[in-house]
């Protein structure tokens, strides 16, 4: 997990979908506190196996990746 985050932030750092993936993420976080958890939450704070929270992380970036597609930020904050 360490790894793939090291390259997401070396390779997408400046990238506006990234920074739209993230702010949608923060969203759900915030709106699902115990349904939408980070990968490294459920590892650290939630006693979740490496195991199952990759399966989890899996799921979560394919719902990350659906919704960045079809928001815009501007969709996003008329939204609120």
């Amino acid at each position: 997990m360490a790894s793939e985050n090291y390259v997401e932030m070396r390779d997408s750092v400046r990238d506006a979908k990234l920074h739209l993936r993230k702010h949608i993420e923060w969203l759900l976080e915030e709106r699902h506190p115990g349904r939408f958890i980070p990968r490294h939450a459920m590892v650290m704070f939630h006693g979740i196996s490496y195991a199952i929270a990759q399966k989890r992380g899996d799921i979560r970036a394919e719902i990350l990746d659906r919704l960045s597609r079809s928001i815009s930020r501007d969709t996003l904050a008329t939204s609120l």
